[in-house]
């Protein structure tokens, strides 16, 4: 997860991807209206104004879409989780099997919890024990919950932290040298995978040296195609689809690339997704089933689906009228996802308004 200047995003790029976002094929649960404008013609037609309008538009006419979707939730009323104080910014969500949902702070790297079916927030880690929370994975096999920690103010190294999942730190594991921590992914056998978005970097920590203490991450796969330009970032969400490819968002230039993984554990190759339209400054990222992604394009406000076929990728919004959406985690059950809006563009100063409170983390259905 990534602290992505929103407000500089050029009006070309918003203008193709809200059209994307609109494009929605058939589906009933897509809270975007239906549009067939050509992307590139937009793009190259639209100006700030424009652009401006149509944003607000789009977040105007989801907002009633987004409380019915997580109106719609299971037995338990817990819906929306309301979070402390007006410094949270809230940039990293977890949901374990049995229903817990964990919650990492971007500000001061404060992790709650909630319990399953309760919104009462319980602080699990306090301020200070970590920096910058970016990523957060539950490893309920072993009881552990993992988060990605970066000083954003010190020009420290990044790390892995690996605690019980009762709050006791078990292991620290520092990059082998200074850059971002900005999501996590988990394959199968219980490898981590880590994002740094500042170097173009993914970073692996094999599952032997999870709970080692001082055992260093090694970089994985370090790429051109993965940096971008300061002060953006360049890669940042990871999502493992369970078998032998992982999945990394590149925020900058709204694009989906997929490593191939080998038996022995190494990367063997890159392939650039060939979407649709690109995205609009993606974050968070979650695969949820075959030839299938969740993605936040915090840009626009928006969870969106991505359809696979191949090498190619069409993507829709599902659930719109997000402010500043940063973080998201699916339910046990796979067809709600929890979702963090970090407006974090107002924690960067990008935006100096104050941000909207509460900060909260609410439910939608998929």
């Amino acid at each position: 997860m990534v602290l992505a200047p929103h407000r500089l995003l050029l009006a070309s790029t918003l203008a193709s991807a809200l059209i994307a976002c609109s494009e929605v094929p058939g589906g009933d649960d897509a809270v975007a209206d239906s549009s067939s404008t050509d992307s590139t013609s937009s793009s190259s037609d639209s100006d700030s104004d424009s652009t401006e309008d149509t944003t607000e538009s789009s977040t105007d006419s989801t907002e009633d879409t987004t409380e019915s979707s997580t109106d719609a939730g299971p037995d338990c009323p817990q819906e929306t989780i309301v979070l402390p104080g007006d410094t949270f910014h809230p940039d990293a969500v977890a949901a374990t099997a049995d229903g817990t949902i964990y919650i990492g702070s971007r500000a001061d790297g404060t992790v709650v919890q909630t319990l399953p079916c309760e919104t009462d927030v319980t602080t699990l880690i306090p301020a200070g024990e970590l920096a910058h929370v970016g990523g957060l994975l539950v490893d309920d096999g072993r009881d552990l919950l993992i988060a990605c920690d970066a000083d954003l103010q010190q020009p420290t190294s990044p790390s892995i932290a690996v605690f019980t999942r009762t709050g006791e730190l078990v292991a620290t594991h520092p990059f082998e040298e200074t850059g971002s921590c900005d999501d996590l992914a988990r394959d199968p056998q219980g490898n981590v995978y880590a994002s740094d978005g500042t170097n173009g970097r993914i970073l692996r920590l094999p599952t032997a040296a999870l709970t080692v203490d001082g055992s260093a991450v090694p970089t994985w796969l370090g790429d051109p195609a993965f940096t971008a330009e300061p002060p953006l970032r360049g890669i940042n969400g990871l999502a493992h689809d369970g078998e032998n490819t992982l999945y990394a968002v590149h925020t900058q230039l709204g694009a989906l690339h997929a490593v191939t993984i080998a038996d022995d554990g190494q990367p063997t190759g890159l392939t650039l997704i060939q979407l649709d339209s690109p995205m609009v400054y993606p974050d968070d990222l979650e695969w949820v089933a075959t030839d299938r992604l969740l993605v936040i394009e915090s840009g626009i406000g928006f969870l969106t689906q991505i359809s696979l076929n191949g090498n190619e990728g069409v993507h829709w919004g599902l659930v719109g009228g997000l402010d500043e959406p940063s973080a998201l985690a699916l339910d046990a059950d796979g067809i709600r996802a929890w979702i963090a809006e970090g407006q974090l563009s107002h924690l960067g100063g990008q935006d100096p308004a104050p941000p909207s409170l509460p900060f909260r983390v609410v439910r939608a259905l998929l």
